[in-house]
């Protein structure tokens, strides 16, 4: 049996989660003062430049999806909910508004640039815009829980949210 004081903690830990998951949400959604949006902002993630897109069943991407960002179709057709592996020929179909992306270990030793630097990386509308935000690899793909999805929300907040 689990002791009362521990889950008031708990109860206390998923309201913040929550709370802060709102809030983002709302300025996404342009209900803080911006110009409302007429839909969501996709997202895609790659992860380990071996161009791998993670899905909507992933700790992470659900963090994301909780914030109100929503999910491109390719990445809603993940096998499994979890991930697509994509050659950098192929890293043109993680295509969204917004990418997310991380390598595991040193760019030079991950061959990050092989993906980022290459024609197809440099024509996606979300490099264009400048909305591909680079993230830690450990807490945005590695971690789990509420304390790495309250620091996942706060990469969100200061990459996507008008304050």
């Amino acid at each position: 049996m689990i002791p009362t004081s521990k889950l008031r903690e708990a109860k206390k830990v998923v309201a913040a989660y929550k709370a802060h998951a709102e809030k983002i949400k709302k300025a996404l959604s342009g209900n803080s003062g911006t110009a409302p949006r007429t839909s969501p902002p996709t997202w895609s993630v790659s992860w380990r430049a071996r161009a791998r897109v993670y899905g909507c069943e992933s700790s992470a991407t659900s963090v994301l999806t909780y914030a109100g960002l929503a999910p491109t179709d390719f990445v809603k057709g993940a096998e499994d909910g979890l991930m697509v592996e994509v050659s950098p020929e192929q890293i043109n179909k993680a295509e969204a508004d917004v990418i997310f992306y991380t390598s595991y270990g040193s760019k030079e030793k991950s061959r990050e640039s092989k993906v980022t630097g290459g024609p197809l990386w440099q024509n996606m509308s979300a490099v264009k815009n400048g909305q591909t935000h680079r993230v830690d690899d450990e807490t945005s793909l590695m971690g789990i829980g509420y304390t790495a999805a309250d620091k996942i929300l706060d990469g969100v907040q200061e990459r996507l949210a008008k304050k």
